[in-house]
């Protein structure tokens, strides 16, 4: 049975089923809503705020999809709660990440993959 709630306005779903307790954090934005001039942004974007939330100690990552960005983790349940809450605050003091931290992971994403490097504008 899915259980719906709210947690600070946002909302929850939970499901009852023993074992490794899994969370996600999904923000409604994605490769769809990044203008040409963009490419790629939200893919930064993901790996700048997973890097502010370092260091993490369970099994976590991150994910961009054509309307999404996911945020997940799986282990206890307070510390999957600490992620996402970290991940949220993250998100929320996004202006505070420096130029030298996106350039590091625009450095990143190009050696993962050059030929789909991001390519924003040098202020990016």
């Amino acid at each position: 049975m899915v259980r719906k709630s709210s947690h600070k306005g946002i909302p929850s779903y939970s499901v009852d089923r023993g074992g490794i307790f899994t969370g996600s954090l999904l923000f409604g934005v994605g490769f769809r809503n990044e203008p040409v001039t963009l490419a790629g942004i939200t893919h930064l974007v993901e790996h700048a705020v997973l890097r502010m939330v370092q260091p993490v100690t369970l099994w976590h990552g991150g994910a961009v999809q054509m309307d999404s960005v996911e945020f997940y983790a799986c282990g206890d349940a307070d510390a999957v709660a600490g992620y996402l809450n970290a991940i949220a605050a993250a998100v929320s003091g996004f202006t505070a990440v420096s130029e030298e931290d996106l350039a590091l992971e625009k450095s990143i994403m190009e050696a993962e993959n050059p030929k789909d490097s991001v390519q924003c504008p040098a202020a990016c």
